[in-house]
């Protein structure tokens, strides 16, 4: 018999009700201030195919903006976390590391604030997930106008995640500049064909179980630039036996257009050489700090 125990969050005269009934995911959403695209997130995480998950939105900063919007936010089948900080520059692997530490699930689903998964996305990785393993899937850059489209209209993302829809609009989404197009159809044989294929870790959508993240103490929070933190996760992942497994074809996640930040990535990718050159894998300042 499943034992139902409910906790009560309050946050910003918000009360959620959470339930802890074998939930068999956690999925974290890593953000910056931006409401529509995280309205665009949540819609599509309320569309799931499979209910029994929470969301953590892990946002880098403590913007009130952000608080009223999950404060009356009207996807209500959704069991949503909201951690925040204080916001005093780029800390998204501080965020992400909080956020994990309170997972009430085993397994973790990772999203970036500007990624819409499709609606079978949480379903897919849970089927693909193996212990000692990170699921590593892809990204379609959507153009300006999609992009426009889709955060005043979040529902406009549904008919992209149809493969006889998708492919009748190459030519409106090549004119918008779409890239990763390919990474659009959703299809096992295209999947089989391609999953040797190796693929480094993308934040925007990988997974893994929550003791493989704490493995390597999960995000290394001394790298100080903008870049390069995944690859600098996923290196150490690997260094420390865990497989990296390609998702391509089976569950994409829809990227919003927005300007790029990048800022000391090479200094991130130098730390990252010398740790693995000294075999320093478990990052000195991680998780553990939260548990």
């Amino acid at each position: 018999m499943v034992v139902l125990i409910y906790c009560v969050i309050q946050h910003c005269n918000r009360i959620i009700i959470l339930s802890s009934k074998m939930l068999k995911a956690s999925v974290i959403v890593s953000m910056y201030k931006d409401v529509e695209a995280l309205n665009s997130i949540l819609y599509a995480l309320s569309k799931q195919s499979i209910s029994d998950f929470e969301v953590i939105i892990a946002e880098d900063g403590d913007d009130p903006k952000v608080a009223k919007f999950l404060n009356s936010v009207p996807y209500n089948n959704l069991q949503l976390v909201h951690i925040t900080q204080e916001d005093i520059g780029w800390r998204k692997m501080t965020a992400v590391n909080k956020a994990v530490a309170k997972a009430k699930s085993d397994y973790v689903i990772f999203l970036d604030g500007d990624c819409i998964p499709h609606f079978k996305h949480i379903e897919i990785h849970l089927e693909q997930r193996n212990k000692g393993s990170v699921l590593i899937g892809r990204r379609v850059f959507l153009g300006e106008r999609y992009s426009k489209l889709v955060r005043q209209e979040p529902q406009n993302i549904a008919p992209l995640q149809n493969p006889l829809i998708y492919l009748s609009k190459i030519f409106s989404l090549h004119k918008d500049k779409v890239r990763n197009y390919e990474v659009g159809f959703i299809n096992p044989l295209l999947h089989r064909l391609y999953k040797k294929k190796y693929l480094n870790l993308v934040g925007c959508n990988f997974s893994c179980f929550v003791d493989d993240f704490k493995l390597v103490n999960g995000y290394n929070e001394e790298l100080p630039g903008v870049g390069a933190e995944d690859d600098d996760l996923s290196h150490r992942m690997i260094a420390m036996g865990l497989e990296m497994r390609n998702i391509k074809f089976l569950s994409p996640v829809y990227h919003l257009d927005h300007p790029t930040r990048r800022s000391l990535a090479d200094v991130n990718k130098q730390i990252t050489k010398e740790n693995m050159e000294k075999g320093i894998y478990f990052c000195k300042k991680g998780i553990d700090q939260y548990l």
